[in-house]
């Protein structure tokens, strides 16, 4: 008798209670999924902020040091430049606007070495015709300039024959050897160049220089 009295609407609700309650679930999951979809995920910003933070510490880390070199004598521009510690001797000739007419280009061909490294403190000294002077004078402490001939010392790559076979252990054919194999960007390539044996260099090393 209950029953008869209860209204279409109720009815129609305990009869179709299972198929509201799978719908129910189904749109819960539906939003679920639509928030999961468009909600920001802060997990994501924090991997991108790292990496552009990483990328920004390898920019700096990338960045090249400068060094200073003072180039003078047959150049155009003689003075004191800044440039990149990877650039090379022929950079810094190129920096000072290039080699004069009146250089000594004998001395340039037979003892500068243009793919010499550069390093910082560096005094360079490109003679002009008639002039003989050491290739590179350095000290790395204080960047003054040393000159091989007040040092006392015999430079490998711009004394005579004659001026070499006044060093221990050296003669006539090893100073000729050491001429022909010129220039040195150290005087370690006395030993890689087989223009001295490691005898003789050991003898030596202490009274030469570049």
């Amino acid at each position: 008798m209950d029953e008869l009295n209860e209204s279409p609407s109720i009815v129609f609700l305990k009869s179709n209670i299972l198929i509201l309650l799978l719908g129910l679930v189904g749109l819960g999951f539906g939003a679920f999924g639509l928030y999961q979809l468009f909600a920001p995920h802060q997990t994501t910003d924090i991997l991108i902020q790292s990496e552009s933070n990483s990328s920004e510490v390898r920019g700096v880390s990338d960045q090249k040091t400068t060094v200073f070199i003072d180039i003078e004598g047959a150049v155009k521009r003689p003075g004191v430049y800044e440039l990149e510690n990877d650039k090379r001797l022929k950079d810094v000739v190129a920096k000072a606007g290039g080699l004069t007419k009146d250089v000594n280009t004998s001395f340039v061909a037979k003892s500068v070495n243009m793919a010499a490294k550069i390093q910082d403190g560096m005094k360079i000294y490109i003679p002009f015709i008639g002039e003989q002077a050491p290739q590179i004078q350095e000290s790395l402490n204080t960047g003054a300039g040393v000159d091989a001939q007040q040092s006392g010392l015999v430079s490998v790559n711009s004394a005579s024959e004659s001026e070499l076979d006044t060093l221990p252990g050296v003669g006539p054919a090893t100073a000729a050897k050491i001429v022909s194999s010129r220039p040195y960007a150290s005087i370690d390539e006395l030993l890689s160049k087989k223009a001295v044996g490691a005898y003789v260099f050991s003898k030596i090393k202490d009274k030469i220089s570049l």
